[in-house]
């Protein structure tokens, strides 16, 4: 009976997985068909656009957190609430670090760009893509990956 309920609570997880990736409306899906139905400029089109972004961003929050819930999906007994929490937590303040201090450093390597012409200096290019290892490596510590 033991096997038959962990069976169950891996079908569970794996359904509010699929309802969550589901439910999230493509955000370049709904752009294209706009822009091929010249709807894109109109005031239907840009609160299509606006409300699609914000949906989007709103689902792939509840997501990561039904992935914080559920887990990595292996069968292994029961998870501890705290790492749900851990989870919850350490993904604000990964959001939180990136708005306040990432933002910052990026609109300051703009500007040094925007200001020197056409050409970009290698130094700000490396320097962006180590922050997307960076930042892709500490999602996957906290578990939103």
């Amino acid at each position: 009976m033991d096997e038959f309920t962990n069976h169950i609570e891996e079908l569970n997880s794996k359904l509010v997985f699929m309802g969550m990736s589901l439910s999230i409306t493509a955000f370049p899906v709904l752009s294209r068909i706009l822009a091929e139905l010249k709807l894109f400029t109109t005031q239907v089109g840009e609160t299509a656009m606006a409300a699609t972004a914000f949906n989007d961003v709103a689902a792939w929050i509840l997501l990561a957190l039904a992935v914080a819930l559920v887990g990595n999906g292996d069968s292994g007994g029961g998870k501890s609430p705290l790492v749900s929490l851990w989870v919850l937590i350490s993904g604000v303040v990964f959001v939180v670090f990136m708005m306040m201090v990432v933002q910052t450093i990026m609109k300051w390597v703009a500007r040094r760009c925007s200001s020197e012409g056409d050409m970009v200096d290698k130094a700000y290019i490396c320097l962006t893509l180590a922050g997307v290892m960076v930042s892709g490596f500490l999602t996957d510590l906290i578990g939103i990956h």
